[in-house]
């Protein structure tokens, strides 16, 4: 019999993920938070999601639950037994959203652990090379500044973004891995390797002068997009699942407090996104840094969206 080796409070956190999003992953067709039903033979979408409750429901057949109830029934089978379905599918939610957890999963033992190491790859960043299908990615797709792509010394390998994680003095930290292959059971993301990278682009700190605005970012993909649009910007992927506590450590850590910078946020429009603003929200007024709310026009799911569309709005406006 297989043992879940995921924590109670990991498990939390992947309940915590927007049900939404996880569908939209899956490959299932979301539009107006219903979907065509996976576990029947649908021809009128039947399968109803509650962004409130983050959960599913088909009316038809009464499949429902919640993100990871969601996963192992679109994904996996019962065959190996229940408690493998749900490692199995715990697994794919945390390589797909970047979720960090402490779950030793990937290793039988400490002593298989691979230590990262910086000075390693630190050269493969120094002159970074995209491929055609990154370009494209980049450039074509998301709109982003040239400059921005050098100044994040993005890199590829095969259909992998490799994106290098810096501290505030540009040391490497490590390396994230962001999917760009049309392979749908491939992660999206494959989280960090290296210690201290729960904050993304790190090194724009050192040029944030006192009193500047900061804006900060759920992704990388925000981020990019923030920095192109002239923002000078932070990124944390794991915040949403961080806690106050961590969250007031991090503020104080940044130095924003004395520095008498203003903090600025799009949040994300769906449930996560929210939660995020209020987590900072409380925090912010905790340590008495100010917060600016930004909210996203209706069709924007987050601003990297909202980003393309301007641009995309731009280039018509430009042939026309």
């Amino acid at each position: 019999m297989t043992k879940n080796l995921f924590t109670k409070a990991e498990l939390e956190r992947l309940r915590e993920l927007p049900v939404e999003g996880v569908a939209s992953r899956l490959g299932l067709d979301v539009r107006q938070h219903r979907c065509l039903c996976p576990f029947h033979d649908d021809h009128t979408p039947s399968m109803t999601f509650s962004t409130t409750k983050n959960r599913y429901r088909c009316y038809v057949c009464g499949a429902h639950g919640i993100t990871i109830d969601l996963t192992m029934g679109v994904l996996f089978d019962k065959q190996g037994g229940a408690a493998s379905a749900l490692t199995d599918a715990c697994k794919w939610l945390t390589k797909e959203f970047g979720v960090l957890v402490a779950s030793q999963y990937m290793c039988k033992t400490k002593s298989e652990v691979t230590p990262f190491e910086p000075k390693r790859f630190a050269s493969y960043f120094e002159q970074p090379k995209l491929s055609m299908n990154a370009q494209d990615f980049l450039f074509a797709k998301r709109h982003l500044h040239p400059a921005v792509v050098r100044y994040c010394r993005l890199n590829s390998y095969k259909d992998w973004l490799q994106i290098p994680y810096y501290d505030i003095h540009g040391n490497l930290q490590g390396i994230q891995s962001r999917y760009m292959g049309k392979d749908k059971l491939q992660p999206r993301f494959l989280f960090p390797r290296g210690k201290g990278c729960h904050i993304y682009n790190m090194q724009v700190l050192k040029m944030l002068c006192p009193g500047e605005d900061l804006y900060i970012a759920e992704g990388c993909s925000d981020c990019w997009a923030l920095l192109s649009a002239g923002h000078k910007t932070i990124a944390i992927p794991s915040a949403t699942l961080l806690n106050r506590e961590e969250l007031k450590a991090m503020f104080l850590k940044l130095n924003l407090v004395e520095n008498r910078n203003t903090v600025h946020l799009y949040p994300d429009q769906d449930m996560a996104g929210e939660n995020l603003y209020k987590k900072l929200h409380a925090v912010a007024t905790d340590v008495g840094i100010p917060l600016v709310r930004h909210n996203l026009p209706n069709g924007c799911k987050d601003f990297s969206d909202y980003w393309i569309s301007q641009q995309n709005t731009r280039k018509e406006h430009i042939r026309t």
